[in-house]
Formats: C-alpha cells, sequence, structure tokens
C-alpha cells in the first residue's frame, strides 16, 4: 500500500507529481554510491523517531541501467533532503557486501551486487523495528528462492534454450 512507482529512465521535476504527498520522515535512496552512508550505521546512529517510516528510494533496473538512471535524475533526486544510503559493507574483503547474493541463475558484476527484491529485503530487515525486519526478508527471499529454483529446473530440463550470444558489429566485420 505504501510502493509507488515512477517509471521512466530519468526523474525530472515533473515526477514529484507521481510521489506521496510530502513527509517530515527521512527519505532514502538505496544506491551504492561513493558518499552513501551505510544503512546499519545510519539506523543505529539515528534516533528511532526520526528513523520511523522512511521513504525508500530505489532504481530498478540492470546494473548499467540503474547507473544510468542515477546520473540522469541526481539534478531531481539532489532537489530535496535525501540521504544516499547502501547495505553494509565488509570491510575485509574489496567491495563486497555483507550479505550474498541468492541469486543463482543470473551472474551480478561484482561480488556482493544483488537483485533489487534482494535489496529491499536487506534494506527492510534493517529499518523495520523489533525484529519484524527479518520476518519480512524471509519472507521475500522464500519468493526469490522459489523463483530461482523455478528457473533452474527449467534450465536443467532443457524447456528453456539458453540464448545465443550476440557479437558486437564492430567483432563481426573483423571476421
Amino acid at each position: 500500500s505504501n510502493l509507488h512507482l515512477l517509471p521512466g529512465r530519468r526523474l525530472l521535476p515533473s515526477s514529484t507529481t507521481l510521489l506521496p504527498p510530502p513527509s517530515p520522515n527521512p527519505v532514502l535512496l538505496l544506491y551504492p554510491s561513493p558518499g552513501a552512508a551505510d544503512l546499519a550505521s545510519w539506523c543505529r546512529s539515528t534516533p528511532p523517531s526520526v528513523r520511523a517510516s522512511p521513504t525508500l528510494l530505489l532504481l530498478d533496473g540492470t546494473w548499467k541501467q540503474a547507473k544510468e538512471m542515477h546520473a540522469a535524475s541526481l539534478p531531481f533526486l539532489s532537489s530535496f533532503a535525501m540521504t544516499p544510503v547502501a547495505l553494509p559493507v565488509d570491510t575485509g574483503v574489496d567491495g563486497d557486501s555483507m550479505f550474498e547474493s541468492e541469486v543463482v541463475v543470473k551472474k551480478e558484476p561484482h561480488k556482493g551486487c544483488m537483485s533489487t527484491m534482494e535489496a529491499v529485503a536487506r534494506a527492510l530487515r534493517l529499518l523495520e523495528p523489533e525484529g519484524r525486519g527479518q520476518e519480512i526478508e524471509e519472507a521475500m527471499l522464500g519468493v526469490l528462492r522459489a523463483m530461482v529454483a523455478f528457473q533452474v529446473q527449467h534450465l536443467q530440463h532443457g524447456a528453456v534454450k539458453p540464448r545465443m550470444k550476440m557479437r558486437k558489429k564492430r567483432e563481426l566485420t573483423r571476421e
């Protein structure tokens, strides 16, 4: 009931008409940018009254699309008070999230990367009060695990033929 979709590759000032009315609650952009605060640290350091009912803003697409959306939407995003946050990082491993991806069908670009659904589940685990977040995370990941198992089953039994890898036009001219 609290989900608002803003379709498109770029958020513009006109996108505000699609957003819920402004509230005093914090707006968190969940995106692994260099200046993003660790979400777990943000939760620990922010008083409960301030962090109650935050707006969680996500960019959904492939990693390349999300990167492009982030860059194209920065003018809009910087026009209102927003805190960039990212999931906790394991400092022992360069660039690795403390959460391992459970998507086994699709290869992520870097270790520690995950699908949008996983990122939402992990973020809600940290944001929701009194253990409720862990229940929400498990429910969401349960759906994701079932989808992945279904995909793996159909890939293994040949029900779905893998797509042929397309060569770039440049490569074709060299042959």
